[in-house]
């Protein structure tokens, strides 16, 4: 039954050793037969999904990785090499983002610029084609 799939058993005997907890203290937790907690850690059973839930929250860990062992930045699971590169990359995104809201603040501008044009050269029109009538 284990499979890449299914990764919860091999992620909660490291979660449970990580706290130095038994798998008698889990069952405590989980509200079930320490046999239970053995059956799901060898992938031999899938805990209900309310249980999963308890997992999780008690071991402040995400479903994505309790279920698929998707690493994320709340799993605190990074090492440092990752972790400087999402901050290289979100400065990379943040000034992206910044240079993309001053180009739209250039165009706005110059819009507002032509809007104003045009506008002048209809009075200017105006004006001409009263001074050609007198």
């Amino acid at each position: 039954m284990t499979s890449e799939f299914n990764k919860i058993g091999q992620i909660l005997r490291e979660l449970r050793k990580s706290r130095q907890m038994t798998q008698e203290d889990v069952s405590k937790l989980i509200d079930t037969d320490r046999s239970n907690v053995a059956n799901y850690e060898k992938g031999r059973r899938l805990p209900p999904i309310n249980t999963v839930i308890v997992i999780a929250q008690f071991f402040n860990v995400s479903l994505d990785y309790l279920i698929l062992g998707k690493k994320t930045k709340t799993n605190n699971f990074f090492t440092d090499k990752e972790d400087e590169t999402y901050k290289i990359l979100m400065a990379e995104n943040t000034l992206l983002m910044d240079g993309e809201l001053k180009l739209h603040e250039i165009v706005n501008h110059k819009d507002h610029e032509i809007q104003n044009l045009k506008k002048y050269i209809n009075i200017l029109e105006s004006k001409n084609k009263k001074n050609k009538n007198l």
